[in-house]
């Protein structure tokens, strides 16, 4: 993977901290991640509240950007910000 100009790699989110952030459980968040998957292979795209597949894998574990998590939050219907 080539780095994005102003993300760093300490700036990348686990799946664990994508869950915690969107106040979801660890399973939750794989279950909608698979949906998300399956909708792709079906030839689907994703709607505004299926999660983004990862922007990256360090070998096998996934991660997400800090922007590509808070994007799909803020796009999520009645959602408040709540930093």
């Amino acid at each position: 993977m080539t780095a994005v100009t102003g993300q760093t790699d300490t700036a990348r989110l686990t799946r664990q901290e994508f869950a915690d952030r969107a106040n979801l459980t660890y399973g939750t968040l794989n279950t909608y991640l698979a949906r998300s998957r399956q909708r792709l292979a079906e030839g689907l795209a994703l709607r505004p509240q299926d999660p983004p597949l990862p922007d990256g894998y360090t070998g096998s574990t996934p991660w997400w950007w800090p922007s590509t998590v808070d994007a799909y939050l803020a796009a999520q219907p009645g959602r408040k910000d709540e930093s």
